[in-house]
């Protein structure tokens, strides 16, 4: 991915403790690039269109899920039982979103003041990481306003972590997404949210 095929939406980073709050340099994708668009019953959104959308409704409401993966066996570098699990993908990017009708710190379930301050486009709100040695991921809460939350869940990637000792090869493999541009997948599609 070539620099040219960025722009900066945020050219700022400031220590959490400054301001009690962190702004996170959102590279983001312009238009024309190939994303696709999503528009469902409670959001629309633009997303990679080398990543599968899925819908599920379940009685708390609508879970889209992105997700992108290749075919890569391999033993499981979050197997911390010792079972010998194998992997027969790598799931480099995997993220869910859903509008919840619960404030910020119901949706959140803790108090704000333990999650980290987090801007993305023209979404504030709150994130914590539930991660041991790179496996796990990182829950980010929004405030949309009359009482809703958009809830998202982004998975880590242990594999691309410095501490499993893969990265560097499996970087070399095109078909795998970097964590740099992970990232810049992130903050589009959060940057394109729009709440209806």
């Amino acid at each position: 991915m070539t620099s040219s095929q960025y722009s900066l939406l945020a050219a700022m980073i400031l220590l959490p403790g400054l301001i009690g709050g962190a702004v996170i340099i959102n590279k983001v994708y312009r238009g024309g690039d190939g994303w696709k668009n999503y528009s469902g019953e409670t959001f629309e959104l633009r997303y990679p269109k080398q990543v599968e959308l899925t819908e599920e409704k379940r009685p708390a409401g609508l879970i889209v899920t992105l997700d992108h993966s290749i075919d890569y066996p391999h033993a499981d570098p979050c197997d911390f039982k010792g079972t010998g699990a194998q992997l027969e993908t790598l799931t480099d990017f995997h993220v869910t979103l859903s509008v919840v009708d619960r404030s910020i710190e119901q949706a959140a379930g803790q108090d704000l003041s333990s999650l980290t301050p987090v801007s993305i486009g023209t979404l504030s709100g709150y994130q914590i990481e539930h991660s041991v040695e790179s496996c796990g991921f990182v829950s980010s809460y929004f405030d949309l306003g009359g009482g809703k939350t958009l809830a998202v869940e982004r998975s880590l990637v242990a594999e691309l972590s410095t501490i499993t000792g893969t990265a560097a090869d499996l970087l070399k493999n095109p078909d795998v997404v970097s964590p740099q541009e992970a990232d810049a997948w992130w903050n589009t599609i959060l940057a394109t949210f729009r709440a209806k």
